[in-house]
């Protein structure tokens, strides 16, 4: 791996997941390892501290202003819709294992959908 870009697509993918603590004890071990060999990932991860450990600093109030901020922004266009996961307790139109802002800023992420029983 190059210091300008990594080419391991799956393991950037978990890059935020690590920086917030919420990868399995194989993905972790399988980032680490990553980590050890990778620069450009390293320069990612500590980047996302950085954000991760702003995020922590705002309350509750300070995200709702943020949001009402961004709701007013002119000439924006539409987010791009998440996939709709169908899971055990219905639709959501959020992908899972994705937090929110206010669950980042609070340093909680929800947990997947699981199915009963599991």
């Amino acid at each position: 791996m190059t210091a300008d870009r990594c080419t391991d697509e799956a393991t950037r993918t978990l890059l935020g997941l690590y920086a917030l603590g919420r990868l399995s004890a194989a993905e972790h071990a399988r980032t680490v390892a990553h980590l050890a060999d990778c620069t450009a990932c390293r320069a990612e991860v500590a980047e996302l501290d950085r954000v991760t450990s702003a995020l922590g600093l705002l309350t509750a109030d300070d995200i709702a202003e943020i949001l009402a901020e961004d709701e007013d922004l002119p000439h924006r266009p539409p987010p791009p819709r998440a996939p709709v996961c169908h899971g055990a307790r219905g639709t959501r139109d959020r992908r899972p294992g994705r937090a929110s802002v206010g669950t980042l800023a609070r340093g909680t992420a929800p947990l997947p959908d699981l199915p009963p029983g599991v």
